[in-house]
Order: C-alpha cells, then sequence, then structure tokens
C-alpha cells in the first residue's frame, strides 16, 4: 500500500545549521491525512542522550516517535518518514489529530 506522506518542517528550519552535527530534531509528519510529531537523532545525539540520562540516574533512553538516521537533514528525514509509512511504522503512532 501507498501512503501519501509529507514532511512538514517549520518556517525557521535551516538545514545548513545541522550539517555536520550530531542533533536531534522534532518534525511534524502527515501520513494519509493523520499528523504525528516524530524525533531524528543521529546515532551520536543517541549515545550523548542516554549518557545524560544514565549520569541522572536512569540509564534508558526512550523517546516515543523517534528515528535514527546517518544525518539529520531534508533527504535522510524525507526518505526515513517515506520509508517506514511503507513498512507501516505509523501505524503503531497516536496520531496528533
Amino acid at each position: 500500500m501507498n501512503s501519501t506522506v509529507e514532511l512538514l518542517l517549520p518556517p525557521d528550519y535551516n538545514e545548513a545549521m545541522n550539517e555536520n552535527r550530531e542533533c536531534a530534531y522534532n518534525v511534524e509528519v502527515r501520513v494519509d491525512g493523520k499528523l504525528y510529531v516524530v524525533h531524528f537523532y543521529t546515532v551520536g545525539r543517541l549515545d550523548y542522550e542516554l549518557k545524560v540520562d544514565t549520569r541522572e540516574g536512569h540509564p534508558w533512553f526512550a523517546d516515543h516517535g523517534a528515528i535514527i538516521v546517518e544525518a539529520v537533514n531534508i533527504p535522510s528525514m524525507r526518505a526515513a518518514v517515506e520509508g517506514l509509512a511503507a513498512q507501516g511504522y505509523f501505524e503503531d503512532l497516536i496520531p496528533k489529530r
């Protein structure tokens, strides 16, 4: 089944700012008319988050809607949401509205 997928970037999104950074980025995605909030992380950022959480006494990291990508940029985010939609990933998430 082909899903209709739209990556909704905020007007102030600056891809150059994310280049070559270990980062995380929250974005809205519309899949078949339903709106979801997802969180993109690079592996380096995920490692950082886990280390911070461990220092704070809880050695785990969980984030509903987390998507790990090699780089947080438009092509990677778009490829991830399109591929995940095709695999049915969004069927298990609760839509924002």
